[in-house]
């Protein structure tokens, strides 16, 4: 419904423009923007974004930015917004700010929205790289940190079952997010996307803290605020998704290389493609030759096992034919649990060789997700 308001709106004020001179036309005045940092980050995020809006025609003086430590709660750092948007409408003069919530700094916005009157005061909304609907990094926070909002990012948490309930873009506010098939972070990718929002998967294979800055990014979100013209049309997405995997002996029936590319990490332990054989490899047939732009890899970690488990060292391949391989990534100390690797190749099969499983001596290897990012 957004959306098509938003087209109308659009329409009539390019007939309108119609029947003035060229030299008639006002430029569409630009809403003071208020960029609000994610987890671990600060105010001077903001320098991520700044530069692609000062270069769409923003002055340094529209674009100011939150500040808030990590010991708050998404609703605490809400209420901090809340100050910020009346301080700055007041003193700019402005009847509506337009606001860039960075990952968490998404979801204190988004309630500042929903539950604080914000929907009043706030003409567009972007989540970049947002864990709108949760990411299963942060079902671990409460072994690492005793951070309020933290564990509120967890899928199924309470803050995020509230924020979601009903109406996820609710008011007149415009909506729109930015994500990356690569995200690092946010796990799964799709948790960003929200219901009757304008949703934007990046075409390049971006890491969490590479998209805010992306020039991509920056231009469709001022695009955006302007309501010019629409975000770009999203790429081809996973590649790999429910195609044709193959591997080596898996460690159990149900463990098999499938699951490795069904696009998901939440289905329990099983949901992986796990293999003890001395040789381990999953191979992945895209169904035609694509163009490939990268390759996220969900280790053990990412579907709530030990990081203890993450894969250490393997390479990635590509091959137009399945029997000639190019090696497009080596990577011999890894810890992490999502691990995204650029790669430029034009190739079907798409192969992970691994020399050392885990970090601590355990020979099994566990891949939850193999996704490939491309057209």
């Amino acid at each position: 419904m957004k959306r098509l308001v938003t087209a109308i709106a659009l329409a009539s004020a390019f007939i309108g423009g119609l029947a003035a001179p060229a030299q008639a036309q006002a430029i569409p005045a630009r809403n003071p923007v208020i960029f609000v940092h994610g987890y671990g980050g600060g105010a001077g995020d903001v320098a991520a974004v700044k530069p692609g809006l000062i270069a769409a025609g923003y002055a340094d003086s529209d674009i100011h930015s939150l500040d808030f430590p990590n010991t708050l709660t998404n609703e605490d750092t809400g209420r901090r917004l809340s100050t910020v948007v009346d301080s700055v409408l007041s003193s700019t003069g402005a009847t509506k700010v337009d606001i860039i919530g960075f990952s968490m700094g998404s979801l204190s916005s988004r309630y500042y929205i929903k539950s604080l009157g914000g929907a009043a005061k706030v003409a567009h909304f972007v989540s970049i790289a947002g864990p709108n609907h949760g990411t299963s990094q942060a079902a671990f926070c409460w072994v690492v940190t005793t951070d309020p909002g933290c564990p509120q990012m967890a899928p199924g948490s309470s803050f995020l079952t509230a924020l979601n309930s009903g109406d996820e873009t609710p008011g007149p506010t415009l909506h729109a997010t930015w994500v990356s098939h690569c995200d690092d972070v946010i796990s799964p990718p799709e948790s960003t996307p929200l219901d009757g929002a304008v949703n934007t998967w990046t075409t390049a294979c971006l890491t969490h803290n590479q998209t805010p800055g992306a020039p991509e990014v920056t231009s469709g979100i001022a695009q955006f605020f302007q309501g010019t013209t629409p975000p770009p049309p999203p790429p081809a997405g996973n590649l790999a998704l429910n195609k044709p995997a193959t591997g080596s002996t898996p460690c159990a029936s149900t463990e098999g290389p499938a699951k490795a590319v069904n696009g998901t990490v939440s289905g329990g332990n099983s949901d992986k493609f796990c293999t003890l054989a001395t040789s381990k490899w999953l191979q992945v047939d895209l169904g035609a030759s694509k163009s490939i732009t990268g390759v996220t890899v969900k280790h053990a970690q990412a579907g709530g096992e030990p990081a203890t488990y993450n894969t250490k060292a393997f390479t990635i391949k590509t091959s137009a034919n399945g029997s000639t391989w190019t090696t497009a990534a080596t990577v011999t100390n890894n810890t992490a649990g999502t691990t995204t690797h650029p790669v430029t190749a034009t190739a079907r099969h798409v192969r992970l060789e691994i020399t050392t499983p885990t970090q601590s001596g355990d020979k099994a290897a566990r891949i939850y997700e193999l996704e490939v990012t491309g057209s």
